[in-house]
């Protein structure tokens, strides 16, 4: 072939599991993640694979655990649990986007004077 060396440009099932550094189930239940079939074997395009874990990575770094949310707002889980704040899943994973925490601080910040209620 002229001395031209050829790259590979996709990986197995078991490959792309190890290289995202998730179980193997949860690669299949994942649709966001584009997959090939050719015959009866499913493949995954390693570029595809790399735009996909680095958009995983900076959502992260935009998100907050379930735990690190309630920290965030100064509220309890069991309130955080009860609140309308949208929430996402993320590999069977419960996480908030700094952005809804804050614009749920926003809606409910209060901008005029606060009435204080005193027992006679």
């Amino acid at each position: 072939m002229n001395g031209t060396t050829i790259e590979r440009q996709t990986i197995t099932r078991n490959e792309a599991a190890e290289y995202l550094g998730i179980h193997l189930n949860t690669l299949d239940k994942t649709p966001e993640i584009p997959r090939i079939r050719i015959g009866g074997k499913v493949l995954f395009r390693i570029k595809t694979l790399e735009k996909y874990r680095a958009d995983q990575e900076s959502k992260k770094e935009q998100t907050l655990t379930r735990n690190e949310a309630a920290e965030y707002l100064g509220i309890a889980l069991v309130t955080l649990d009860l609140s309308s704040i949208p929430r996402i899943r993320v590999n069977g994973r419960v996480l908030f986007k700094i952005a809804a925490l804050d614009k749920y601080l926003s809606d409910r910040e209060y901008k005029g004077k606060i009435a204080i209620r005193r027992n006679k």
